[in-house]
């Protein structure tokens, strides 16, 4: 019996990622480094999103291309700071927006089967 491979069939991430993704990080820490301030174990700064002031720990701010990379922008973009929910709510709205497949669809309503008209 031949033995199989865990995560063979895994995607490969793709070409250029890492170094977007180190610049990205960097970025965050510049970015509270300069314009937020230290509170406790976060970082109080103000997301580009959104708007709001959050408090939070450095692996919740997040750098976002300010045009997403799977709508056409470029990997070496413009970023901006992100907070971890305004950050999910847009994947999730890429994503859609990129396979509409993936977008949920309502059913019609339907009588209850006992319905007499």
């Amino acid at each position: 019996m031949p033995m199989s491979r865990p995560f063979s069939g895994v995607r490969r991430p793709r070409p250029g990622y890492e170094a977007d993704r180190r610049r990205r990080r960097e970025f965050v820490r510049t970015q509270l480094r300069q314009h937020g301030e230290r509170e406790g174990a976060g970082w109080r700064a103000q997301c580009q999103v959104c708007g709001h002031v959050r408090v939070l720990p450095i692996s919740r701010w997040w750098a976002d291309h300010v045009t997403p990379v799977a709508l056409g922008g470029s990997e070496d973009g413009p970023l901006r700071l992100s907070c971890a929910e305004c950050q999910i709510k847009q994947g999730s709205k890429v994503a859609n927006a990129v396979n509409p497949k993936a977008v949920p669809r309502r059913r019609p309503k339907e009588d209850h089967p006992g319905f007499i008209r």
